[in-house]
């Protein structure tokens, strides 16, 4: 899709390569924002835990 093709071509570009096992996923995360896969913030959500718990 970045590349400039529709999704449903990707998809089934991606599909196809994972039925004939030539996809390997890049490794390296590019998401940033809170909350994201990159970016999970688990010590703000401790804190609040640990404040919202001391109540």
């Amino acid at each position: 899709v970045m590349q400039g093709i529709s999704f449903r071509e990707a998809y089934k570009i991606v599909a196809h390569d994972i039925a004939s096992g030539d996809y390997s996923p890049d490794k390296i995360l590019k998401h940033t924002h809170i909350g994201s896969i990159g970016n999970l913030c688990l010590d703000k959500i401790k804190d609040k835990f640990d404040k919202y718990n001391k109540l």
